[in-house]
This record gives C-alpha cells, sequence and structure tokens, in this order.
C-alpha cells in the first residue's frame, strides 16, 4: 500500500479525540518535529487530521501502520511510530537517522 508520501514526513492525528494522552502526544509530537526544525523543510507536510479524510484514505492509513493509535508518523512513507517511539528514537540518535532518508539525493557525480 503507497500512501503517497513517499520522500515525505507525513504525521496523521485526530482533532476529534478528546483523551489527553493523545491530544498531548500531538501537540508534543509537533514540538519534537519543530525543535528539529522539520517543519522547515520541504519534505514535510502539515499535520493530516485523520477525521477529515475519506473513510477509504483514512482506513488506509491505518491498515499501512499496522495500528489505529494516534499521532502516527510516516517518514518516506514507513510507518515510524506513534510519540512514544519518536521519542526513544530520538533518545537512541536513530531519529536523525530516519530523518535524513527525506534529504534531497544527490546529484551524479557529486560525493
Amino acid at each position: 500500500i503507497s500512501l503517497g508520501g513517499e520522500g515525505k514526513i507525513r504525521v496523521y492525528y485526530s482533532t476529534t479525540n478528546k483523551a489527553d494522552k493523545s491530544r498531548a502526544d500531538v501537540a508534543n509530537l509537533q514540538k519534537l518535529l519543530e525543535r528539529k526544525e522539520i517543519h522547515k523543510r520541504p519534505d514535510f507536510e502539515p499535520l493530516i487530521p485523520v477525521d477529515l479524510m475519506d473513510k477509504p484514505d483514512r482506513e488506509a492509513v491505518f491498515k499501512k501502520a499496522g495500528v489505529r493509535h494516534l499521532p502516527i508518523v510516516f517518514i518516506d512513507d514507513v510507518y515510524t511510530g506513534d510519540y512514544d517511539t519518536c521519542v526513544e528514537l530520538e533518545k537512541s540518535g536513530k531519529l536523525d537517522v530516519l530523518l535524513k532518508y527525506n534529504q534531497a539525493p544527490k546529484k551524479p557525480g557529486r560525493r
């Protein structure tokens, strides 16, 4: 399944979830990404509210992620995890490695 996010950083979330943890996770994930200045990169797309998507598109997001727990992060159309997973990846230094997937490819002949 392709969500059309190849070469993109996408975060799916819910605008209607009233659970405090879910709302806090979205806000904290956004802060984490802003600290990394992801929002300034051309491969970052603004947060995508799943509850405003057509049902088949929303279900495709959940199916590709293999979970329904939001927020859901995809990097280069690969499920990366939720907020807690991103925090663990950040602590281990692996989030930066994943985020580099979306950097512009080097031009041929340049190293």
